[in-house]
């Protein structure tokens, strides 16, 4: 299973997130995990776009995402999770966020046509990953705090039910205003909605 799962390397920086965080390098996967990589290691396929496993698996939650990591550090050894909202933002780059760009790194409303797609079958961004905006919104490890505090890493392991979790990135449903590097999203962690997935990383040093 880790061989089918590529990771890019996201060297050190800062991004800002209303206060400006620091963000140690770090193993992103290249593309959100998909339905085939879901139902290899969780043994079924949640999703509502069926057909294609290379599609982005969906109607997933943040539990079941953060199930999935877990299955994956059992099968890989790596300590395997979901990113925080930090990492996850300054992974996201490209040439900007405007439409036309949109429209060569991401699936969104004005190209879908009304559903996920496969993986990978957009331009890339600078750090070599496919559908950082667009196809599905993406879980993050994060409690959602406004204003934002880098509490990430910290509450992975959080069982907590009520307190809203970050989702970042957009989704194949939304207009090119909300497919954008900076837009927060944040719902209950038990949702599943079939605009849902998510994607992992890693980092060696802790």
């Amino acid at each position: 299973m880790d061989a089918e799962m590529k990771f890019a390397y996201i060297p050190a920086g800062t991004v800002s997130v209303g206060p400006v965080v620091q963000v140690a390098g770090f193993w992103m996967g290249v593309t959100p995990v998909t339905q085939a990589q879901f139902k290899a290691v969780m043994g079924y396929n949640p999703s509502h776009f069926t057909g294609d496993e290379s599609r982005p698996v969906e109607q997933v939650s943040w539990f079941d995402a953060r199930d999935f990591c877990t299955a994956m550090v059992k099968l890989t050894g790596k300590p395997i999770r979901l990113p925080t909202e930090a990492e996850w933002q300054h992974a996201c780059r490209d040439a900007g966020d405007n439409e036309e760009v949109l429209k060569r790194v991401g699936w969104y409303s004005g190209n879908s046509n009304n559903s996920t797609q496969p993986v990978g079958k957009k331009e890339a961004n600078a750090y070599k990953l496919h559908d950082m905006r667009g196809n599905v919104w993406e879980w993050c490890a994060d409690i959602y705090r406004d204003p934002y505090t880098n509490q990430g890493q910290a509450e992975f392991s959080n069982n907590d039910q009520t307190n809203a979790r970050i989702l970042r990135g957009g989704g194949w449903y939304y207009n090119a205003s909300v497919c954008v590097s900076t837009y927060r999203n944040w719902v209950a962690p038990v949702t599943r909605l079939n605009s849902y997935g998510f994607r992992v990383c890693f980092r060696l040093d802790g």
